[in-house]
């Protein structure tokens, strides 16, 4: 694909963008319509979009490699930022939430529809193999660094998957 077409689709996306913020801030929508859009895009659009390239694209096993590297880089991020804050004078809660920020990439919300226009279902379908792997790591890894770096001194293993097991599903 050429540089000129996905330019092309990048700037539509970056149009769609700068529009729903000028709507925005010259309210001609009342308050409540970014709210809804929102959630419609998160709980609708957005695994809407996943399924059918999961229902319409033949998944090889080979693309689960993916899946394994998404777990494995967050790990050693988190380990690298382990390393370099524990030696730090920074206090608690400020190493726990850098570190946090480091065992997962935010690849989701925004990277999924300019993969899907420049890639195709393709390109997205190894997209969201490697962010299965990610999400191990951004729903288990960062929730435990966080109940371990808050207030609290003590971790206990057992309260945090119990409290994580119920809080994800819901």
């Amino acid at each position: 694909m050429s540089q000129i077409i996905i330019l092309q689709k990048i700037s539509i996306s970056i149009i769609v963008i700068f529009l729903g913020y000028a709507v925005k801030k010259m309210k001609f929508l009342p308050n409540e319509t970014g709210k809804v859009l929102n959630n419609f895009i998160i709980y609708i659009t957005l695994p809407a979009s996943i399924a059918k390239v999961f229902f319409t694209t033949k998944v090889n096993t080979n693309l689960f490699v993916l899946t394994f590297f998404g777990f494995v880089l967050g790990v050693i991020t988190f380990l690298i930022g382990f390393l370099i804050f524990k030696k730090t004078n920074l206090k608690r809660e400020t190493k726990g939430t850098l570190m946090i920020s480091l065992c997962g990439y935010n690849i989701g919300l925004f990277a999924f529809p300019f993969i899907q226009q420049i890639y195709g279902n393709n390109g997205l379908l190894h997209i969201a193999m490697f962010d299965m792997g990610n999400s191990f790591n951004v729903f288990g890894i960062a929730y435990i660094i966080a109940y371990a770096f808050s207030e609290n001194d003590k971790l206990d293993i057992k309260k945090v998957l119990k409290k994580n097991l119920v809080l994800h599903s819901i």
